[in-house]
Formats: structure tokens, C-alpha cells, sequence
């Protein structure tokens, strides 16, 4: 048996008859200015995504699209919008732009040149950046004739981030298996003059999975039948373990090349998914057009593509299994080359005098990988760091994170001299100032690590700082009684220091941790000050980011406290500069507004702050408002009466996962109190003790907003179940809450529920 080449495709009928309905209006047949338009394909690895999206792009260039192609990358070697700035540089342009207003100011003047299809494959992994990016392209879609496309692991649109801001034209396409009869033409395809036997044992294990088709096909022409993966079928073992089962399979596809092809490809996997012909040629020593290359397309391996200088695999998965299994010497020689290679090129032009490195920063996330695979870490170090900085400038704050964390992992490589505990602990500062939107649980253990260097060097503005940021942290993640320990000691180390500056974010903070901790007492004067010194040197331009969310902080206290009028005014003097924007801090204060609102019993208000809460917090990619608001927008119409009942409950308990599975639980007891009632009012008992039990355990971590909501319901629930010693039990739980916040709606509807008890 010899394998046949490509597949033609088969099936997908529907799916490729919707895309070239998007085709058409982009390109109309009579002419004239087409429409806009976005598509997202997705599904599972190797059910043909980009195969399908190629079908679509050939077929628009042959109706006079002008097509570009971008790519993401999981690893850290990609920078910040770096399928948008892939395209431009496509183009000529040797230092594309790195904001994206002015990225959307080329794509808009090729956009006046004539129909412009955009493609983007592996769109997962995008980068925060081109998120923003994709918005606004899109809504440059609504008038330009231009057609968006993106391949998506996972379901189409999941993480798209869309909501409001998509092209009049949304099409999202979900592949999955292949019939029967598509899969049996593949394999026919593939290997001519197959038996009918072994064709349907092809089809049998594959599951109707091309990918999986494709390499028991290589396998069968290699050992003349195909693995079995034990008793089971591909598609059943490669849901419990896809990774596994393809690299057995994609390996012994490597292992039976002739020795210098299966050093290419191995050759070629560590320098990545997709790379340059001439990085390639000089790691190598073999050219992107040479005949051993071409042998790899014959293999169906990885292909040149010659218009565009690069080399490509076909399959990104099928990179991932070969570099896994290169040897550590050999990954550890090529990332060195493949360093070496870069650094020269981005420094060739270099004047005498002038500091080479600064002119690498076209590559400075592939050095800052090589030189790390390499076991190289102070130039690891010094790369990591500056493509965390270019990643902070281009509003990147999910790259900027990797970076910085990949250049404390080099740091903590390097011997531990004060010199080097020094930088530590400013790459650290800058880190922490890419999680002020976004803390993480996983980032705790390396500010507690920033506060021991601090310590050890005796550099008390250092450990203050430091100490800031792990409150912070803490506080974002919901550890209340932690951030209020380590702000507590920072903001006394900065008033010994004489940091004024720090001293009041720290009482900001802490006036914030205080009062989501229910310790108003505590919390209103630090926020009062916070607020003084904040007004006082508001200078007029920019948003106040921190003053906006410590009004609104203030406003949620003083409604918890019954205090209405004043609490309103509150809220609206923190979203007045906001209003109209999609920034964070705009979600965050409709989150909190949200909960007030509830308290208040303004159901219908609350459901309008909590959406347009998640509507921002979809747009700028922060999990937490886009979660909190779902949960209380849910929370909010269940209460009015409208849906299903079932659909927001269900809405509540999957945004409260998306938390919780995270680490997150910052008025995570908000969220466990409306399940629990939710669950109780639906009859289900034992969900909503589970509920109860979660914000219990929130209120033991000191966040006790939830807590009454879901005492109460217990309550009701043990009574209805003829348990009155634990209904009494669960009502003063509901009791500690309320007396806790001093809350006056609180105690209403604990003496009613007490008094129902009777």
C-alpha cells in the first residue's frame, strides 16, 4: 500500500455551503461594495477546521478576494497581536503597528482597495490584545467589505469575546465526526485500492475523525493494518487520552523516515508551529525549497510556503508530539541555534556603540524561548523581561503576565546575588501591575517569594511593595483575611517609609478588603481617606481607575446599611466618567451596584446594571465581571419571574464554576446564597446544602454578603422537611451575617423568616 497524497474534501456540505453565503455578500457576483462579515469554525483537534477554512479562501481568491493569513500561538514565543501583525508584515511592512487603532487603520485603507478576507487559525489562543483587535476589525466589517474568518479548538464563538460588538454577519460553525460514508471516500482517497475490510476498520476506529483517518492511514501503508488502541476505538481512547494516543502514532510515523528527514522534522518542531524558511535553513543547513523539504511535504508532515518564506505543519498537533519526543541534547542544540540565529539577525544592522539587544525586538519572545529551552537564563532573563514590557505597552496584560513570570523563572535560575534580587523584585512590581484587572491564585506564591527577597535584603520600600501586591492578590481572589493581614503590615511599612503614594492605594485597598469582609467600621474611615487624598489630586485627564472603584465600594457599604439616597449618588458620581466606556473598572462598579440594587429589592434595575456588567466584562476578557454579572443578571430574572427558572440556575451555577474552578472567590458567598435559593425554591435539597455549605465556607474566609440569603433558605428548607432544631440552626447563621453588616433588610427578613418559624 503507498499513500495517495491529500485528501479531496468530503462532506461538510452545510457548513461550506454557509460559508460561501458569506463569500457571496463580501464578493457579489454584479459587483458593486460587499458586506462584512464574521465566521468562526470550531471543534475538536483534527476535525478539519483549517482544511475547511482553506476550501474558502481558495474559492475567494478566484472571485478576486485579496486573502491574508495569521496564525496564534500557545507558546510563549508569540507576541502581543501577533496574527494581525503577521499579515502587515505579509504585506512588506517590516515593523507593523502594535495598537490597534492604527491597526485598523491599515486593514480599513486595504479595505478601500477591494474585498479583504482576514483568516486567523487557532484562534484559542489569542492574546488579550487581539481580542480588542478582532472587535474592532469587526465592527469595521459593519461598513468595509471585509470577512473575518477563524479557526477555533473548542466550540465556535466560545472565546471570542463578541457579544455587542460582532459585524451585522455572525456565522458560527461547529464541526464534528465525519458519516460514515464521508470517512469511507477519505480513506479510499488516502490509500487506493484499500480492502473493504481494512477501509471500515479505518472508519470503525477513527471515530470520523480526518485527523485520526489520516494517520491510521499512514499507519496501514506502513505495517499493512491498523493499530488497535486495546479493546476500544481511536475515538474512544482518544477521549480519555488524545495526547497519548496521537504521539504513539505520529512517533512511529517519524521513526520509520530515513534518518535525515526524521532529523528535519524533529529540526523543525523545535523551532515551532510555523517559522521563518531562512531560521529554518540556518538551523538546519537544509533550504526551504531543497528536496529533503519537499520529501516532508510528500510525508504530509509539514509543507514551505514559498509566498510567504516559511515552513510550515500541517497538523499543530502533529509539531507538539514530535518535539515532545526530541531528545533533551538535541531540543537544548537546536533551541541554542535557533537563539543564535535570531540574535544575529536582529543585530546584523547594529551601529558600533549602540546596545544590540535593543534592536531585537521583532524577536524578542522567540529568543526569550530559545535561550530558556537552551538552559540559558540570564539571557532568557533579559529577553522574557522586555517582551513583558512590549506586551504592557500594547495593552497585552495576559502575554505581559507570561513573560514577566518566565523572567522571574529565569531570575530564580541565576545565583542569588542582592544584585539579582534587585531585578527580581522590579520584574515582580511589573508583573503585579499586569494583575490589576486580573489576580491570580497562582501569582500568590511568588509575592510571598518577592516579600522573603525584600526581607533578606533588608529593603523595607521593597517589602512594602511587595506586601501591596500580595494583599492585592489576595483580595482579587477572595482570600479576604489574608489581604487584610499582609495590607495591614504593608501600609505600616509604608508610612514608615514615607511612601505617601502607597500608603494610600494600601488604605484604598484595605478600605476595600475591609468592607467586602463586612467590616464597615473599619472600612469607611480608610475609604473615606482614600477617597480625600484621591479628589485631591485628580488631575482632570485620564481615568481615575481608583477613585471611580472606591466610590462604588463605599456606595455598596452604605447600601448594605440602609442608607439609599446617599449610596445612589455614590454610584453615580464612580460611573459618571465611565459611562459609555468598556473598561474594566466600568464592570466592576455595575457588579457591585448589581448586588446593592438586590439587596435593595430593585430587581429591575439590578438586572439592567448586571448585564451591561457582563456585557463589559465579555468585551474586555475579564472572567470574574463577566461571570459575577451573568451570575446576578440570572439571579435577577429568575427573581422577576422571566426564562425558564431552570435556564438561569443553571446560568448562576456554571458562572460560579467558572470562578471557583479558577480560585477565584472574591463574593463568591454572593453567588452560593443565590444558588442556594434558586435551588431550594426548585425542590432540590441537597444542591442547594451544597450552596449553603460554599458560602459558609466564604463567610469563614471572611466574605459574608451571601451568607443570609442561603441561612434563609436552609431554613426554609429543614422546616418544609419537618427539621426544626436545624432550621433554627441555619437562621442564625443568617443572624451572624446580618448582625455582621449592620444590614436593617437583613434583620426584616430574618424576623420574617423567624416568625414563619413559629
Amino acid at each position: 500500500l503507498k499513500l495517495h497524497g491529500l485528501a479531496p474534501y468530503v462532506g461538510r456540505a452545510r457548513a461550506r455551503e454557509r460559508l460561501r453565503s458569506a463569500l457571496w455578500a463580501l464578493v457579489p457576483e454584479a459587483g458593486g461594495g460587499g458586506r462584512g462579515a464574521l465566521l468562526v469554525i470550531g471543534g475538536g483537534v483534527g476535525v478539519g477546521k483549517t482544511r475547511l477554512a482553506e476550501e474558502l479562501l481558495r474559492e475567494a481568491e478566484a472571485r478576486g478576494a485579496r486573502v491574508h493569513r495569521g496564525w496564534c500561538e500557545a507558546e510563549p514565543v508569540a507576541e502581543a497581536l501577533q496574527p494581525w501583525r503577521q499579515m502587515l508584515r505579509a504585506q512588506g511592512e517590516a515593523n507593523p503597528p502594535s495598537s490597534v487603532p492604527a491597526l485598523v487603520d491599515r486593514f480599513a485603507a486595504l479595505c478601500a482597495q477591494g474585498p479583504q478576507l482576514l483568516f486567523i487559525d487557532d484562534w484559542q489562543w489569542a492574546d488579550d490584545a487581539s481580542h480588542h483587535a478582532l472587535r474592532a476589525m469587526a465592527a469595521l466589517g459593519r461598513e468595509a467589505p471585509l470577512l473575518l474568518v477563524l479557526t477555533q479548538r473548542g466550540p465556535p464563538g466560545g472565546g471570542a469575546s463578541l457579544a455587542g460588538s460582532a459585524p451585522a454577519s455572525l456565522t458560527l460553525i461547529e464541526l464534528g465526526a465525519l458519516d460514515a460514508d464521508d470517512a469511507q471516500q477519505a480513506v479510499e482517497h488516502l490509500v487506493p485500492g484499500v480492502s473493504p475490510f481494512l477501509r471500515d476498520a479505518i472508519v470503525r476506529q477513527a471515530g470520523g475523525n480526518p485527523l485520526f483517518i489520516e494517520e491510521l492511514c499512514h499507519a496501514a501503508t506502513a505495517a499493512g493494518a491498523p493499530p488497535v488502541p486495546g479493546a476500544g476505538h481511536v475515538a474512544d481512547a482518544a477521549t480519555a487520552s488524545p495526547s497519548a494516543w496521537l504521539d504513539a502514532l505520529i512517533a512511529s510515523r517519524v521513526a520509520r523516515l530515513p534518518a535525515e528527514q526524521a532529523r528535519l522534522v524533529r529540526c523543525a518542531a523545535v523551532l515551532g508551529q510555523s517559522m521563518p524558511g531562512w531560521l529554518f535553513e540556518r538551523v538546519s543547513g537544509v533550504g526551504l525549497l531543497d528536496a529533503e523539504v519537499q520529501a516532508l511535504a510528500d510525508e504530509d508532515l509539514l509543507y514551505p510556503d514559498v509566498e510567504q518564506r516559511r515552513l510550515v505543519f500541517k497538523h499543530g498537533v502533529a509539531r507538539d508530539a514530535i518535539y515532545r519526543a526530541v531528545g533533551l541534547a538535541d531540543r537544548s542544540h537546536w533551541h541554542q541555534l535557533a537563539a543564535g540565529a535570531l540574535h544575529e539577525a536582529a543585530v546584523a544592522p547594529c551601529p558600533p556603540g549602540q546596545d544590540a539587544d535593543a534592536l531585537a525586538d521583532e524577536h524578542v519572545e522567540a529568543l526569550a524561548w530559545h535561550y530558556a529551552a537552551a538552559g540559558l537564563p540570564a539571557a532568557a532573563a533579559r529577553m522574557a523581561e522586555r517582551a513583558g514590557d512590549k506586551a504592557l505597552a500594547a495593552s497585552s496584560l495576559d502575554r505581559a503576565k507570561a513573560h514577566f513570570r518566565a523572567t522571574l523563572r529565569a531570575l530564580d535560575r541565576l545565583e542569588n546575588t542582592p544584585g539579582v534580587s534587585e531585578r527580581w523584585l522590579a520584574v515582580a512590581q511589573r508583573l503585579g501591575l499586569a494583575c490589576v484587572f486580573d489576580a491570580d491564585a497562582a501569582d500568590l506564591p511568588t509575592f510571598r517569594q518577592g516579600v522573603e527577597r525584600a526581607v533578606s535584603l533588608a529593603d523595607p520600600p521593597g517589602e512594602a511593595r511587595m506586601r501591596y501586591w500580595l494583599a492585592y492578590v489576595a483580595y482579587g481572589v477572595g482570600d479576604l483575611r489574608a489581604s487584610i493581614a499582609q495590607g495591614e503590615q504593608a501600609l505600616a511599612l509604608a508610612r514608615r517609609v514615607g511612601d505617601d503614594r502607597l500608603a494610600m492605594q494600601l488604605a484604598a485597598m484595605l478600605g476595600q478588603a475591609c468592607a467586602a469582609a463586612a467590616d464597615y467600621p473599619r472600612a469607611l474611615p480608610l475609604l473615606d481617606a482614600a477617597i480625600a487624598v484621591k479628589r485631591q489630586h485628580r488631575s482632570g485627564s485620564g481615568l481615575a481607575v481608583g477613585l471611580n472603584y472606591t466610590l462604588a465600594v463605599k456606595a455598596t457599604l452604605l447600601a448594605d446599611q440602609g442608607a439609599v439616597e446617599p449610596a445612589d449618588a455614590l454610584f453615580a458620581e464612580a460611573l459618571a466618567p465611565v459611562r459609555g466606556l468598556n473598561h474594566q473598572v466600568a464592570a466592576s462598579i455595575l457588579g457591585l451596584q448589581a448586588a446593592a440594587l438586590l439587596w435593595q429589592g430593585r430587581d429591575e434595575e439590578a438586572l439592567a446594571s448586571a448585564e451591561h456588567c457582563w456585557r463589559i466584562g465579555e468585551r474586555v476578557r475579564s472572567l470574574f465581571t463577566c461571570a459575577m454579572g451573568r451570575s446576578a443578571a440570572s439571579f435577577a430574572r429568575w427573581r422577576l419571574g422571566r426564562g425558564s427558572g431552570r435556564a438561569e440556575l443553571d446560568a448562576v451555577a456554571e458562572s460560579t464554576r467558572w470562578l471557583t474552578e479558577r480560585g477565584v472567590n472574591l463574593f463568591g458567598s454572593l453567588n452560593h446564597g443565590w444558588l442556594a435559593e434558586m435551588q431550594s425554591a426548585a425542590g432540590d435539597p441537597a444542591a442547594a446544602r451544597h450552596a449553603a455549605v460554599a458560602a459558609l465556607v466564604c463567610a469563614r474566609r471572611g466574605d459574608w454578603w451571601g451568607l443570609g440569603m442561603a441561612g434563609r433558605a436552609m431554613a426554609r428548607l429543614q422546616a418544609a422537611g419537618g427539621q426544626p432544631a436545624r432550621a433554627r440552626l441555619w437562621l442564625r447563621q443568617a443572624e451572624r451575617a446580618a448582625a455582621r453588616r449592620g444590614s436593617p433588610a437583613e434583620r426584616q427578613l430574618n424576623q420574617q423568616q423567624r416568625e414563619a418559624l413559629r
